[in-house]
């Protein structure tokens, strides 16, 4: 097998994001400038030919692809935000007053760390990794997945080898590009990280 890319996009900004609230599997829509944001992603990557474009279900991350590969998209719950359960909806503030031994444990602690009534960190990246496996069987040369803040991180790390306690020490904008080249027999390499230079 030889070496793809892989195109990784978090969504588009939302009204929860501008006002600090977890949304997880809540379907928030893009707001107005995430559709933009949206756009200048397109206009960034219209020579791109993708052989492959996977995205979350929920609308944020589907318009988001949409916007880049039109009708050529395939969703997956699979690939959708981390369930944060009773915070959904909340603060990040809110969340911590409501429950501060658990929001403390998930902002350093391990594995085992998630909302109340959501999942941990293990299974959202369990899951993300069989989605990604599921769909990744064949040989492509470009693949663009888009998703959300934390799913993405955890991909990351995933594919890298990396502890996912490194998750709290990488940031991932609003509808910003990592690029990774991948396959082979090696670890992928990252070429770019937290791209955001076609929203400026």
């Amino acid at each position: 097998m030889g070496l793809a890319l892989l195109f990784l996009v978090r969504h588009g900004v939302t009204a929860y994001n501008h006002e600090g609230r977890y949304q997880g599997q809540r379907d928030v829509p893009l707001a107005p400038e995430g559709v933009v944001q949206a756009q200048r992603l397109a206009q960034r990557l219209h020579h791109t030919a993708f052989d492959a474009a996977w995205s979350s279900d929920l609308s944020r991350a589907a318009d988001t692809a949409t916007a880049v590969v039109g009708s050529a998209l395939v969703t997956d719950p699979g690939f959708r935000e981390m369930d944060y359960g009773l915070w959904e909806g909340l603060t990040f503030r809110e969340a911590a007053a409501s429950h501060p031994e658990a929001w403390q444990a998930y902002q350093h602690g391990g594995d085992d760390a998630g909302a109340p009534g959501g999942e941990s960190i293990a299974q959202v990246a369990a899951r993300v990794r069989a989605a990604f496996e599921q769909r990744w069987q064949e040989h492509h040369d470009r693949v663009l997945i888009v998703a959300h803040g934390a799913v993405l991180k955890l991909l990351l790390l995933d594919l890298i080898g990396a502890d996912r306690s490194l998750r709290r020490h990488i940031v991932i904008d609003n509808c910003s590009l990592t690029l990774l080249r991948y396959g082979g027999r090696t670890r992928p390499r990252i070429l770019t990280l937290n791209d955001t230079c076609h929203l400026t």
